[in-house]
């Protein structure tokens, strides 16, 4: 999308209709305490922190370590077996939901790239210009 040839907008489609250079809401995401249980196993246990606008977060960790549970959780697609997570200091709204997105494990990237150069070519071909 643009991809910084001379004269292009970065943007993003949103039901059909191109938004050349709008900056996505700032929504700041702050967990407390959350645990998560499936059956009686404890998969998360008083997780906390904070992701703040514009900034990009990075959760890494091994195989089975609740990486992707915590991100269902923070979205509010996983049910909390304890603690809250907060968008801009208020309980999850259905409206603000709409602007939380996350980008799911993908296999694409090649392997002599370090976890910083991923991040910064996913963050150049998917953020609006006016994001640093």
């Amino acid at each position: 999308q643009g991809g910084g040839t001379p004269g292009s907008t970065r943007g993003s489609t949103r039901g059909g209709t191109r938004t050349r250079g709008t900056p996505p809401k700032r929504i700041r995401v702050t967990y407390s305490h959350v645990s998560v249980d499936v059956g009686d196993s404890a998969i998360l246990k008083g997780i906390s922190g904070q992701a703040n606008p514009g900034e990009v977060l990075s959760i890494m960790g091994p195989s089975g370590s609740g990486k992707t549970t915590l991100l269902n959780a923070l979205a509010g697609r996983q049910a909390l077996s304890g603690g809250c997570v907060l968008l801009n200091g208020h309980a999850h709204i259905k409206a603000m939901r709409r602007s939380i997105a996350y980008v799911m494990q993908d296999e694409v990237f090649f392997g002599m790239m370090t976890v910083r150069q991923i991040m910064y070519f996913t963050a150049y071909i998917r953020l609006p210009d006016t994001m640093t």
